[in-house]
């Protein structure tokens, strides 16, 4: 395979993977202790609570939950079960179409959300922060977006 002026060997490109996946890992690690420690709940429970708190009136359809979250529609339904039973989320049928099911924020989930999502940046921006000063991760966050 020819490469092209400029362009990263695969070497390099796997070493930036694997070092990304690391990351990726310690930050996932902490952050599931933090939240089963402080909150009971799992890191994906946090995660939806808080892209459900981003969605208009806090809802979205189970399809668009699972898309955000990079689940199936199966593991986000067993997730969506369990924070019911917590009592951070309802199931609402559509009106207008029986096929649609809405994921709501209830008043506990809204509750939880904040307290929730300052805890995760909190652990994010240590973690981070560790490895990173400030102006190399505005340079992450160009070169990755």
């Amino acid at each position: 395979m020819e490469q092209v002026a400029g362009s990263q060997t695969p070497a390099t490109a796997t070493q930036v993977w694997a070092a990304l996946e690391q990351l990726h890992s310690r930050v996932h690690r902490h952050l599931s202790e933090q939240m089963g420690a402080d909150f009971g709940l799992g890191l994906a429970s946090g995660e939806a609570l808080r892209i459900l708190a981003a969605a208009p009136m806090g809802r979205l359809r189970m399809s668009d939950l699972a898309a955000a979250l990079s689940m199936t529609i199966s593991g986000v339904s067993r997730l969506v079960d369990q924070m019911e039973v917590a009592l951070l989320v309802e199931r609402v049928r559509c009106p207008s179409d029986g096929r649609v099911t809405y994921v709501h924020l209830t008043d506990l989930g809204w509750q939880q959300h904040g307290a929730v999502g300052s805890a995760m940046d909190e652990v994010i921006a240590e973690l981070l922060s560790k490895e990173f000063e400030s102006e190399e991760l505005a340079e992450l966050l160009r070169l990755l977006t």
